[in-house]
């Protein structure tokens, strides 16, 4: 659920790129409500169980945290995206 008990209306819960808590708009991403999307992200952990996250240098959310992943292109499995994703973002 999202911020105020916004789920499903256009809002997502986040932490903006000051650290405070707040909510984004799904709007700054430009998405076609009546489109669906499939995204992917990548939780990796070393030994400690760190988790690795990386600061946007893009918009949306620009200085945002976040894990590294993005879109699904078509004809594409969920695997091969965050496989792909991991290596355009970190190499």
């Amino acid at each position: 659920m999202g911020a105020n008990g916004a789920a499903g209306k256009g809002r997502a819960a986040g932490f903006g790129a000051d650290g405070s808590s707040g909510a984004f708009y799904f709007s700054a991403m430009e998405h076609d409500r009546h489109r669906v999307v499939l995204a992917v992200d990548a939780l990796i952990t070393d030994t400690e169980c760190c988790i690795l996250i990386m600061e946007r240098g893009t918009q949306p959310f620009k200085g945002s945290w976040v894990l590294p992943g993005g879109l699904v292109d078509p004809g594409e499995t969920v695997e091969e995206a965050c496989t792909r994703e991991v290596e355009e973002e970190l190499g």
